[in-house]
């Protein structure tokens, strides 16, 4: 019974003091992208559809700050023809935890609807799979890459959805010099 009331007092105060921040939210999202990658030898590239969950915290009224992590799981399928490697498909992916900096505005703010736009770096760290078809192993993949993201969204009560694009600043993978650029949607609340 202690525990409960003490759980129940923590998150009164939490709260509480949250009230007390005017400008302050909670977001959780889920993103669904396409991405593409600038490969190499790459002929021709298949975009595919990859997914994100994570959280981002609003600081600000009508000009905020919005750091937020995102764990995302990228794949496409790309046709490589080279001198080293005959023309064959490749299933390219990695998984990222995304570290997010963006700085917004709120270009209309009414009491239930407001258009948002924003901007910031994000650095992905990457975990990376194999890919047999070219003798890639995890270690030609770089550690992290930095990218620059753009968007715009809206908000309706407690309803967001952004459309955003990510341009890699810095290549995924180390001696093929492969970029990637990524357009998503995110679907998400705002708390608090």
């Amino acid at each position: 019974m202690k525990r409960i009331v003490l759980a129940y007092l923590f998150l009164m105060s939490i709260a509480y003091a949250s009230a007390q921040l005017p400008a302050f939210s909670l977001n959780p999202r889920f993103s669904t992208f396409y991405s593409s990658y600038s490969l190499a030898g790459a002929t021709n590239s298949n975009l595919d559809l990859g997914w994100g969950v994570g959280i981002g915290v609003e600081l600000g009224k009508k000009q905020y700050f919005e750091p937020g992590i995102q764990y995302m799981s990228y794949s496409t399928i790309q046709q490589i023809a080279s001198n080293s490697v005959s023309s064959a498909n490749v299933q390219m992916g990695f998984s990222a935890m995304q570290m997010q900096a963006y700085y917004g505005i709120k270009l209309v703010d009414l009491k239930v609807f407001s258009a948002k736009f924003h901007v910031g770096p994000t650095y992905d760290f990457i975990s990376p799979r194999k890919i047999t078809e070219l003798n890639i192993e995890e270690s030609d993949f770089e550690s992290g890459k930095w990218g620059l993201d753009a968007g715009i969204g809206l908000k309706f009560l407690f309803l967001t959805a952004f459309v955003d694009y990510n341009l890699e600043l810095s290549p995924v993978l180390i001696e093929l010099n492969a970029k990637q650029g990524t357009l998503s949607l995110t679907l998400g609340v705002s708390l608090f």
